[in-house]
């Protein structure tokens, strides 16, 4: 039975807390514990335009308040007038506006805290219940992300991508599912999105079996699907189905390729097993005597 949804991230999050089977070695629970569920942010978070800052000067009430990031960057408070921010990290924020109001204070005590992150930005697409535009908090996973729109959908392949965005072709990708998270799939659940990626769950991924095999259908592709596999999920030959099996696929130029598998010479190991594509069809030929 396929797990999808929270379900599925709920037991990966429960999994990794527990040091399990799917859990990297570690010395002890405690620092395993912290080795998978820490997030490695990098630098602090910096403030952009759209961002609202919480100012509160201590003992003064009329110079605290809630400002918004203007598009220059800049925010606007009493005695100080415009204070550019953009780019600046909180303490950097916090001590500017510090060095600011001692100009008209004697010793201000003041704090800078994001109420609403409205700067940065990611597209989540494909198969998840509430897919759109997010903004990035000060340290959001992609497991984060997901678990805030709903999971995966009922039907969804749990095979995420994340991409950089077209200025950096390097993309992530890895397969949450069944419980089974790889390095891979926790390498990428926690990587920190810094703005501006995609993330995608893909659909489900099919290829057909038909011709001389017990249960003609279409499959679905589960990680890493050979020929012989594919036949094995159909329920294996019939009495007259050959032992040669003719792979049809899409081609680059979108013209139909052919491929043949020799399904006996892969089985005594003379050959390698073909690795299916998505929608691949497996077409097993009657045996002549």
């Amino acid at each position: 039975m396929r797990i999808h949804g929270l379900v599925c991230l709920g037991l990966w999050m429960a999994t990794a807390a527990a040091g399990g089977p799917q859990a990297e070695p570690a010395a002890d629970s405690s620092s395993a514990e912290h080795t998978i569920l820490s997030a490695d942010c990098g630098d602090e978070y910096r403030v952009g335009s759209g961002d609202r800052l919480e100012i509160v000067v201590f003992e003064n009430d009329e110079l605290s308040r809630i400002v918004s990031v203007r598009t220059d960057g800049a925010i606007a408070l009493p005695l100080v007038g415009d204070v550019p921010v953009g780019g600046d990290s909180v303490p950097e924020i916090k001590d500017q506006l510090t060095t600011a109001f001692a100009h008209y204070l004697v010793s201000p005590q003041v704090t800078v805290a994001v109420r609403e992150y409205n700067s940065r930005f990611i597209a989540l697409v494909g198969e998840v219940p509430q897919p759109g535009r997010r903004a990035l908090g000060a340290c959001t996973r992609v497991i984060d992300l997901l678990l805030q729109a709903g999971g995966f959908r009922d039907g969804a392949s749990a095979e995420v991508v994340v991409s950089r965005g077209e200025t950096d072709g390097e993309s992530l990708r890895a397969r949450v599912d069944r419980g089974v998270f790889t390095p891979e799939a926790r390498r990428v659940l926690q990587t920190v999105l810094r703005g501006g990626e995609i993330v995608t769950v893909l659909p489900p991924a099919y290829v057909t079996v038909q011709g001389q095999v017990a249960r003609p259908n279409r499959y679905p592709i589960e990680g890493r699907l050979t020929v012989t596999g594919a036949v094995s999920l159909a329920g294996g030959l019939t009495r007259s189905g050959a032992s040669k099996a003719k792979i049809v696929r899409a081609g680059a130029d979108g013209k139909p390729q052919v491929l043949e598998a020799d399904l006996k010479a892969i089985r005594d190991g003379r050959a390698e097993d073909v690795v299916l594509q998505p929608d691949d069809i497996v077409t097993v030929p009657r045996r002549f005597f």
